[in-house]
């Protein structure tokens, strides 16, 4: 009259796969995924009529053992049906292995059913999703210049929903976005991502400036810029000079332009300190530096000189500034010249002797210096014979030559003996005059005239009382000393002693006449041995 019929566990599932969201695109066994969810598929069997059956898998991280409790369950469907099971949200960079089974309406399950057909210690499939954006998530701070960005700066690789894709592994590249001109960022700047995230321990920058950015890039993926940041100066660590004195100078003339300075740090970045103490020292080359040898650092961190200048010879200089505890620096080499001039003295030429009316045989010449007593070159000078007397100059104006050397012309002294003067003055040295003196002495005996004793009257055959006396003089008149007068008793017999005399200092010669032995007009002869000219001599009765 009845029949008892106990239900039967179902079947084995049977054609397990495993798809991407499509559930079209099958996933090969120990293949990668881009996605996070996974299309599960199997068909499932009950040997009881008209009963639904569930498709159940159980899915697990690689190295996790199967606990045999279902993960997921599909919708329930008629036995021989093929059906799926969608799971979401499976972690990035995850290796998962699985397994499935049947689950018909009154509770009863077939046997689990591994996929894959491989050993469980090695995976299904797994996780990888590609990175949508990369993201600075540490972003770099403030900091000094040259010395690294702490924390260290990291950027990670991120989907769509801001999750960090451990998987990525790919380089990332930092380089200098905005910023000071000319900055260098060193350092490690290309890393690869370890779980998803780059991380740069030693990025650091050289100048100092604000509105600094970082950007990161890697293959495939948009830039990003990091948040600004601000990199400062450094410790003060040097000297730098901001305005250099000119590599041309004059010696004993302020240094134009004055050196001014300022304090950097290690990597030439200006650093803002006031009260530091610059000294400054001529390092090569030899003289005196002088004016103010130190200058103050302002807010600022510059110091400015006012009057330094160098004294001495000419040549070349370097001048060097020190600060303690900073590196010094050197300055170019500064050629120095002589200063302006400041005095002017006697060269040569001075205190000789010529004949009246003729030049002297060196002509006069002066020397212009500076007041380390350097030639001064270009100076002008003008050599001039005063007066009437002092005879006349050719060429008197001249100019300091390279050995600051200035010579007249020529200078012809006057036609009387004695002394003449020549003044040279230089309008660069105001009141400052140099005088030359020279000997005027008497030409050649031109001419010989009676100078006394003439017109005597004596007796015969007995001398006179008063001697004949003659002037011998050059062409200008001027006493001849030193000459030989020859005297004769010319008229009426008689004799003269002596018959020779020379002419003394003041150009006279005499001799005394004895008359002869008759009465009457009796004359005297005086001759200039190779004068230009002759003159009788005086007689007497």
């Amino acid at each position: 009259d009845f029949l008892v019929a106990l239900p039967d566990a179902p079947a084995a599932a049977a054609g397990l796969g495993q798809f991407k969201s499509d559930a079209m695109t099958a996933i090969a066994v120990g293949a990668p995924t881009d996605e996070t969810i996974v299309v599960f598929k199997g068909t499932v069997f009950d040997q009881d009529p008209h009963e639904t059956v569930r498709l159940e898998v159980e899915v697990r991280p690689l190295g996790v053992a199967f606990t045999d409790e279902p993960t997921a369950s599909s919708a329930p469907v008629t036995s021989g049906s093929a059906t799926t099971i969608a799971i979401t949200g499976l972690p990035d960079n995850t290796h998962y292995h699985w397994q499935a089974r049947a689950l018909d309406q009154t509770g009863r399950t077939g046997p689990w059913t591994a996929f894959g057909e491989n050993l469980e210690t090695t995976h299904d499939f797994y996780i990888r999703v590609p990175p949508s954006r990369l993201v600075f998530t540490v972003q770099p701070t403030t900091v000094a210049s040259n010395v690294a960005i702490a924390p260290a700066v990291t950027v990670s690789a991120q989907d769509v929903n801001g999750a960090i894709l451990t998987s990525f592994t790919g380089q990332v590249t930092i380089a200098r976005g905005s910023g000071s001109g000319g900055a260098v960022l060193s350092g490690t700047r290309t890393a690869a991502a370890v779980d998803g995230v780059a991380r740069f321990s030693d990025l650091r920058i050289d100048r100092s400036g604000s509105g600094y950015t970082l950007v990161a890039t890697s293959p495939g993926l948009a830039p990003v810029t990091s948040s600004i940041f601000v990199v400062t100066a450094g410790p003060a660590a040097k000297l730098a000079l901001t305005t250099a004195p000119s590599t041309t100078a004059q010696i004993g003339v302020p240094l134009s332009p004055q050196p001014a300075l300022r304090i950097q740090d290690a990597a030439g970045n200006n650093v803002s300190q006031a009260g530091r103490v610059i000294a400054a020292a001529i390092v090569s080359g030899d003289g005196t530096l002088g004016g103010t040898l130190t200058a103050n650092t302002n807010s600022s961190g510059v110091a400015s000189f006012t009057d330094l200048k160098i004294t001495g010879a000419v040549g070349t200089r370097t001048l060097r500034f020190t600060s303690p505890g900073l590196t010094d620096v050197t300055s170019s080499a500064i050629n120095f010249t002589a200063g302006p001039a400041s005095a002017m003295d006697v060269n040569a030429g001075n205190e000789q002797s010529a004949t009246a009316g003729t030049a002297v045989a060196v002509a006069p010449s002066v020397i212009v210096r500076d007041a380390s007593g350097n030639p001064v070159s270009g100076a002008a000078v003008t050599f001039v014979a005063p007066g009437t007397s002092n005879g006349s100059v050719t060429n008197g104006g001249q100019t300091t030559n390279a050995a600051g050397i200035a010579q007249v012309g020529g200078w012809t002294l006057g036609t009387v003996v004695g002394t003449d003067s020549l003044q040279a003055a230089s309008p660069v040295l105001s009141g400052s005059l140099v005088y030359f003196t020279a000997t005027v002495t008497p030409g050649l005996a031109a001419t010989i005239a009676k100078f006394s004793g003439d017109n005597l009257t004596g007796q015969v055959s007995t001398a006179l009382q008063t001697p004949h006396v003659v002037l011998v003089a050059d062409a200008h008149g001027n006493p001849v000393p030193g000459v030989s007068v020859t005297w004769a008793a010319a008229q009426g017999g008689g004799s003269v002693q002596p018959a020779e005399a020379i002419t003394d200092a003041n150009g006279l010669a005499s001799t005394v006449r004895t008359l002869g032995p008759g009465a009457g007009p009796q004359t005297t002869s005086a001759t200039v041995r190779a004068s230009r000219g002759s003159g009788g001599g005086a007689g007497g009765a």
